[in-house]
C-alpha cells in the first residue's frame, strides 16, 4: 500500500495586489498583506516553503552601486561661516549691494550621518598669479590725490606715493625686518649684511638698470587661502554710532575667521550608476544661482517732474555653489584718501570702504598663521581684559639678556632666557600647536643670509617674533602710539623710519622627542615640556615659562642670538655690547610683514584708464556710463565702485567614474590659467597702425611657466606694465624694423609655474574615521587616509599634486597634471618659435629700440631680457580613488511572513513579530529584479489553522525594512500529504463515524 500522495497550492502575493497596493498606500513597499479568498485549510504536518520570490528594486542587476539611506549611528560638529547681510538700503542709496554693512563669524552645528548624505566643507584660495591680486601690507591701491589716478598709472613704478608702505629703514626702500648697512657683521673678514626674512616669499625687485630697487613680495602661482573679516561696513553707515573706525595700525591686527563653506550632498536610496552618482555630485557642486544685475542708481529731472530716480544696470554677476565673485579691493574702495582718512582716525565714507576693501585676505601658510594667532589670543588672557588688540600683547622677559651669556662656550650656565610668564599649561599648549605647523615649512628655518645660516633646522629649533627695539624706545614720530609687537609700516602720516616695532626670528632650542610630551621640563636630558619650555624656578618661588639656545649648535666662539639684535635694542646706537632689555617684546607677529607671513588681498582688477588710455593716446575711458545729469559733452560716470567683485573658486569642478581604471576620481578642484588676448585685441595698434589679431586658441585651458601680462587688469603688483611689451631690433646699430616683444613682467618670478587662477579646497568630506567605510565616499572607493593625513612638507598648501601625494593629503585640492614628457614644448628660440629639441629652456638678451613711449623711464639701446613664453594644453591632476567602488552593501534579502511560527537567528534583533520564511540572495538580478534562485527552506506546520491573508515583509540583513519598490512578489507554496488507501469500505465507514 502507498503512502500517499501531495497535494500542492501556490499562493502568490504581489505587492500591487495586497491591500496596501489596492489603497494606493506607498508609504512603505518591503510590508504588504494579500487576502486568500475563502482562506486555505492546513493541518499539523502540512509544509510550506517560499516557491519563488521576485524582488523588485531599480537597477538591480545593472552595473549600479547600493545606497541603503540609514543612520550610521553617529553624529558629527561642522563649523562653517556664517555670513550675514545687515540694514538693508532704500533704491536711491549710493550702496550698490542692498545692505550697509556684512558681518561673519564661525558657528558650530551637529548633524547627523547617514550613508547616502554628508556636508563637505570648502575653502577657496586665490594664486598669486599677476591678476586679481595686492601682496599685503599695502595702504591703497588708487591714489585719487595726488595725480596717480590717470591712465599714466600703468607704466608708473610701484613706490610708497603709489600705496606701498612706509620704508622701514630710511632710503633702503625696505618693506621687511632687515638690519641696515651701517651694522654689518664679519664673516671670514667680509662685512655682511644680515637678512631675516623668508626668501621664498620675497624677492629683490630691480628695475632697468637699477633705477627701481627694492625687497617685493613674489608672485610665483602660491595658492593663498582666504579668511573674512568679523565686521565690514560699506561705506558711510545710515546710524551715526556704526561710523566707527577699528582699532590698530595694521588690518592684520583686526579679527579675520577662516572662510568655511557648508555644502549639503545627497544621493538616491537605492541602486544607482557609477555615471549617475559622478554626475549628481558634480552637478550639486556646479549648481547656479540666477544671475544678479548690478545697477547705479541716478537722480534725473525729468518732464514734469522734480526729480525721479532711476535705475542703470551697469554689470551681471553669477555664482555657483564653488565659484563666487566675492567682494574686492579696487580703485574706488582702497584709495589714498580713504586710507589716510583711517590713518587719521576720521570716520568718514572714504575711510570706511577703505577698511571694507580688506574684507577677504589671503594667507600662504594658514595653519601657521591660525595657530599664532590664537597663541596671541590665549597671551590675551594674561593681560588686563580691556585689551583685545592680539598685535600688543606678548611675552617680556624677567631679566636683561646679555650678550655674553650668550655665547655657546656658555653652555648651561648661559643661553637662557626667562619670561615673564607664569607656567601655565594652556598657554604651552598653544605654543606647540604653532610649534608643529612651523615644521612643514622647510624654509622657514633656511636663514641663507644671516647668523643662522646653516644651524637651525626643524629637528633642534622653533622660533618666536622678536620685537628690534626694546618697549622703552618710543615711536619716532608718534611717541603716544600703544606698544606693539611688529608692525606693517601703515601707520602714521610719515616716511620716517618705523623699526622700533620691526620683529625678527628668534630661534630656541627644540627636541622633537618630546614634542607630544608635556615634561616637568626642568632638564634638557628629562626633556623641556613639548621639546621647548624649560621651566624656571624664581626666587618669588614660583615658576616661569623659560627658553633656551644652548643646543642649536653654534661652533663656541658664536653666539646663539645674531649679535645685531644686541646692537638696536636700544634704539639709540649700534653697539653689539649692550644688552636686550628685559621690557623687549616676544611671541608671534600678526602682522603682514612679519617672518614666515605672506598675505594678500583680493583685487578686481577694474580702474578708470584702459592701458592704451595713456594721456597721448587717450581713445576711450573703461568701466565708465554716460552721465545723464550733465550736459558737457562726454560727460561720465565712474561705475568701478559698482562691480567691486572678483571671480574666486573652481568653475568646473568635477567627480568623475573613470571606465577604465574602475575607479572615481577628483579634478578640476581649480580655475585653469587661460589663453588670453591682449589689451588691445581687435583694435589698432598704435605704432604699426594695423589691426591687432585675436588670439583664436583664447579661453583654452593652459598652464604657463614665465607667463605674458597683457595689461588687461590693473594690480600695483605688476608695476610697472610699461615694459611687458617692447620693441626690439636686430641690429646693435638699431638700423633693421623694430619688432614688439612680449616680456616677462619683472615682478613675476622666472620658470615659476602657474596654472590657477584661483580654486577650492574640500576640508571635510564630513565623516568620522569610524563612519568613513560606511558613507559615500568609502562607498565609492576613497579612503580615510587619502585626504585625512598628518600635514607636512609635501601635501600642504604650498605643495604641488602630484603622483607622488595624492593618496596621502589633508585635505583635496587640484592643480594641473604636468610631467616630464612636457618638457619637449617647453624649448624656442628668441623669437618664440617651438624648437622641439632635448635642451633645457634658458633666457636670452635683445637690443632694445629708441626711447619706448611705453615706458619713459626705460634708458635707450637698453638691453631687454626675454624669458621664454612656455604655454602648454593643461588638464587637471586627479585624485583616483585607491579601492573600487562597493557594488553592493547588503548581499541577500530576508523574506518575512506570518504565515507559519518561526524564529531566526540573526540581526540587529532576532525576536521580531514576523519569522524568516526564506533567504533571497542578489546573484541573480536583472531588469530592476532580485530572483530567488532555488526553492526555500521547507517549514513544517504544527497545528490545524486557516489561512485567510498573509502578510509579507522583505528585510536587509540588519532586519532594516529594504529600499524596494512596489512590484515585488512572493509566491508560498504549500504542500499537503493526502494518504493513499485501497481498503474504501473501511475509509467510507471511518467517514461516517467522523460525522457522527
Amino acid at each position: 500500500m502507498s503512502d500517499g500522495y501531495s497535494n500542492i497550492t501556490l499562493l502568490e502575493c504581489n505587492r500591487l495586489h495586497s491591500e496596501q497596493g489596492k489603497s494606493g498606500n506607498t508609504q512603505n513597499p518591503a510590508l504588504f498583506t494579500n487576502k486568500i479568498g475563502s482562506g486555505v485549510h492546513v493541518k499539523a504536518g502540512d509544509q510550506m516553503s517560499v516557491y519563488s520570490s521576485f524582488i523588485s528594486e531599480i537597477g538591480a542587476g545593472a552595473d549600479t552601486i547600493e545606497f541603503k539611506g540609514v543612520d550610521l549611528n553617529a553624529s558629527r560638529n561642522f563649523t562653517y561661516t556664517n555670513v550675514v547681510n545687515e540694514y538693508p538700503v532704500n533704491a536711491c542709496n549710493s550702496k550698490p549691494f542692498g545692505y550697509e554693512m556684512t558681518s561673519a563669524s564661525n558657528i558650530t552645528i551637529t548633524e547627523r550621518i547617514r550613508d547616502n548624505k554628508c556636508t563637505i566643507l570648502l575653502n577657496y584660495y586665490k594664486t598669486a598669479n599677476g591678476e586679481g591680486h595686492m601682496h599685503l601690507p599695502r595702504r591703497f591701491m588708487w591714489s585719487d590725490v595726488g595725480g596717480y589716478g590717470t591712465g599714466s598709472v600703468w607704466v608708473s613704478q610701484d613706490s610708497v606715493g603709489a600705496g606701498r608702505p612706509y620704508e622701514f629703514r630710511k632710503g633702503e626702500g625696505c618693506t621687511i625686518p632687515y638690519v641696515s648697512s651701517d651694522y654689518t657683521t664679519s664673516v671670514g673678514g667680509v662685512q655682511t649684511r644680515q637678512k631675516y626674512f623668508v626668501e621664498e616669499d620675497w624677492f629683490y625687485y630691480v628695475n632697468n638698470q637699477n633705477q627701481y630697487s627694492f625687497i617685493k613680495k613674489r608672485t610665483d602661482g602660491s595658492k593663498y587661502k582666504l579668511f573674512i573679516l568679523d565686521e565690514t561696513k560699506y561705506g558711510i553707515q545710515s546710524e551715526s554710532s556704526r561710523n566707527v573706525i577699528r582699532e590698530g595700525i595694521s588690518p592684520a591686527e583686526w579679527t579675520y575667521y577662516e572662510y568655511i563653506e557648508k555644502l549639503d550632498i545627497e544621493l538616491d536610496k537605492g541602486f544607482s550608476s557609477p555615471s549617475a552618482i559622478a554626475s549628481k555630485i558634480t552637478n550639486k557642486l556646479q549648481e547656479s544661482q540666477e544671475p544678479v544685475t548690478l545697477n547705479y542708481h541716478q537722480q534725473l529731472v525729468l518732464q514734469g517732474t522734480s526729480g525721479s530716480n532711476i535705475t542703470r544696470p551697469v554689470s551681471v554677476i553669477q555664482q555657483s555653489n564653488t565659484y563666487k565673485p566675492l567682494y574686492s579691493a579696487n580703485a574706488s574702495n582702497c584709495t589714498e584718501s580713504g586710507f589716510f582718512a583711517w590713518d587719521s582716525s576720521t570716520p568718514n565714507d572714504e575711510a570706511l570702504k577703505w577698511m571694507s576693501s580688506f574684507k577677504y585676505i589671503g594667507i600662504k601658510r594658514p595653519d601657521n598663521w591660525i595657530a599664532g594667532r590664537e597663541l596671541q589670543n590665549q597671551l590675551l588672557t594674561h593681560l588686563d581684559a580691556s585689551n583685545t588688540n592680539i598685535g600688543m600683547c606678548g611675552f617680556q622677559f624677567l631679566f636683561d639678556l646679555n650678550p655674553d651669556d650668550f655665547l655657546a662656550s656658555a653652555g648651561s650656565s648661559g643661553n637662557m632666557m626667562v619670561t615673564n610668564h607664569l607656567w601655565d599649561e594652556k598657554l604651552l599648549l598653544k605654543m606647540k600647536e604653532l610649534f608643529d605647523t612651523q615644521e612643514q615649512y622647510p624654509e622657514f628655518f633656511t636663514n641663507h643670509s644671516n647668523h643662522y645660516t646653516g644651524i637651525t633646522n626643524a629637528s633642534n629649533s622653533r622660533f618666536l617674533h622678536l620685537n628690534s627695539r626694546n618697549s622703552s624706545v618710543s615711536h619716532p614720530t608718534n611717541p603716544t602710539l600703544p606698544l606693539h609687537l611688529g608692525t606693517d609700516n601703515m601707520y602714521s602720516n610719515s616716511s620716517t623710519l618705523h623699526d622700533g616695532f620691526i620683529t625678527k626670528p628668534l630661534f630656541i632650542d627644540f627636541n622633537p622627542t618630546f614634542r607630544n610630551t608635556l615634561t616637568d621640563g626642568e632638564s634638557w636630558s628629562r626633556g623641556y615640556a613639548y621639546g621647548f619650555a624649560k621651566k624656571y624656578r624664581h626666587t618669588d618661588d614660583k615658576d616661569y615659562i623659560a627658553f633656551s639656545t644652548e643646543h642649536l649648535g653654534f661652533p663656541s666662539v658664536n653666539h646663539t642670538i645674531p649679535l645685531d639684535y644686541f646692537a638696536y635694542n636700544n634704539g639709540s646706537s649700534a653697539s653689539n655690547t649692550q644688552p636686550i632689555k628685559k621690557n623687549t617684546l616676544l611671541g608671534y607677529d600678526v602682522h603682514f610683514s612679519a617672518y614666515g607671513t605672506s598675505a594678500m588681498q583680493i583685487a578686481d582688477g577694474n580702474i578708470l584708464y584702459s592701458y592704451d588710455n595713456i594721456g597721448f593716446r587717450k581713445v576711450y575711458n573703461i568701466n565708465t556710463i554716460t552721465d545723464f545729469t550733465n550736459a558737457s559733452a562726454n560727460a561720465s560716470v565712474d561705475i568701478v565702485g559698482y562691480s567691486p567683485f572678483s571671480y574666486i573658486g573652481a568653475d568646473e569642478p568635477k567627480l568623475e567614474f573613470n571606465n577604465t581604471t574602475n575607479r572615481f576620481e577628483w579634478s578640476n578642484l581649480h580655475t585653469s590659467e587661460r589663453i588670453q588676448n591682449k589689451d588691445d585685441a581687435g583694435g589698432i595698434d598704435f605704432d604699426s597702425k594695423e589691426i591687432v589679431p585675436v588670439n583664436t586658441n583664447a579661453g583654452e585651458q593652459v598652464y604657463k611657466l614665465n607667463k605674458r601680462i597683457y595689461n588687461n587688469t590693473f594690480t600695483p603688483d605688476m608695476l610697472s606694465y610699461g615694459a611687458n611689451q617692447q620693441n626690439a631690433c636686430a641690429n646693435l646699430d638699431g638700423t633693421d624694423q623694430p619688432f614688439q616683444l612680449d616680456l616677462l613682467n619683472m615682478n613675476i618670478q622666472p620658470f615659476s609655474i602657474m596654472d590657477a587662477m584661483s580654486g577650492i579646497i574640500i576640508k571635510d568630506f564630513g565623516y568620522t574615521k569610524e563612519t568613513w567605510n560606511d558613507g559615500i565616499w568609502g562607498i565609492l572607493g576613497f579612503t580615510y587616509e587619502q585626504f585625512n593625513s598628518q600635514l607636512n612638507a609635501s601635501n600642504d598648501l604650498t605643495s604641488r599634486v602630484g603622483e607622488n601625494n595624492n593618496l596621502n593629503l589633508n585635505f583635496a585640492f587640484t592643480n594641473a597634471d604636468i610631467n616630464a614628457g612636457d618638457t619637449i614644448n617647453f624649448g624656442s628660440n628668441i623669437f618664440g618659435a617651438k624648437t622641439y629639441s632635448n635642451n633645457v629652456p634658458t633666457p636670452s638678451l635683445f637690443v632694445g629700440t629708441q626711447l619706448n613711449i611705453h615706458d619713459p623711464s626705460l634708458p635707450l639701446r637698453m638691453y631687454l631680457q626675454l624669458y621664454p613664453n612656455i604655454t602648454n594644453i593643461a588638464k587637471s591632476i586627479t585624485l583616483p580613488a585607491p579601492n573600487l567602488p562597493r557594488r553592493m552593501l547588503r548581499p541577500y534579502y530576508c523574506i518575512r511572513s506570518d504565515i507559519i511560527d518561526s524564529h531566526y537567528i540573526g540581526g540587529n534583533d532576532s525576536g521580531q513579530k514576523l519569522p524568516v520564511v526564506a533567504i533571497v540572495n542578489k546573484i541573480n538580478g536583472d531588469g530592476d529584479f532580485f530572483f530567488q534562485e532555488n526553492e526555500g527552506v521547507t517549514h513544517t506546520f504544527t497545528q490545524d489553522k486557516v489561512i485567510t491573508n498573509i502578510t509579507t515583509s522583505i528585510h536587509d540583513p540588519d532586519q532594516e525594512f529594504s529600499h524596494v519598490n512596489n512590484d515585488s512578489a512572493v509566491i508560498y507554496k504549500i504542500t499537503k500529504t493526502i494518504p493513499a488507501s485501497f481498503d474504501i469500505v473501511s475509509q467510507i465507514m471511518q467517514n461516517n463515524q467522523t460525522k457522527k
